[in-house]
């Protein structure tokens, strides 16, 4: 925003008239790859929920953006001890390769909010682990890196 302060709207519209079919084509992926303008939004919205004590968002808006975000953790944690995860809904994911030596159960919201490093170190090893995780896996669970700030939970 403060770098587009002073430009004017004819200035604007150009530069959407350039970017904007990139943005819009993310935004109609089949598969949602990598951050977009509707991670963006699912994010900031659970953001403000959550400090204004609105409860969750629906998880039918953030489903999706899970699924994508737990193949990103696949890859950051391609290198560490195999974990599964296994979330409320009864959904299951794998990272790593080999049989899970690892196993933590915990919300899916919660997973996702901690995939968006919404969630601080504490909040994310006070999961249900099996062993207790090795810190890697703490480490590396929030895309935007670690918080050791506990964040609040809303009320489910």
């Amino acid at each position: 925003m403060q770098e587009r302060r002073d430009c004017s709207i004819e200035a604007l519209v150009a530069e959407w008239e350039r970017v904007g079919p990139a943005v819009e084509n993310s935004l109609s992926q089949p598969r949602v790859t990598g951050p977009n303008l509707a991670a963006d939004a699912i994010c900031h919205e659970a953001d403000l929920h959550e400090a204004l004590e609105l409860g969750r968002v629906e998880r039918e808006h953030w489903q999706l953006f899970l699924d994508a975000m737990m193949r990103h953790l696949r890859g950051r944690l391609r290198h560490s001890t195999t974990l599964q995860i296994n979330d409320d809904q009864g959904q299951q994911w794998i990272c790593g390769s080999g049989e899970p030596a690892t196993t933590v159960r915990a919300d899916g919201y919660e997973l996702l909010r901690a995939t968006f490093s919404r969630r601080s170190r504490g909040q994310i090893a006070a999961w249900n682990w099996a062993p207790a995780p090795m810190s890697q896996m703490i480490e590396h669970f929030g895309f935007f890196g670690p918080r050791d700030d506990d964040q609040p939970i809303p009320v489910t």
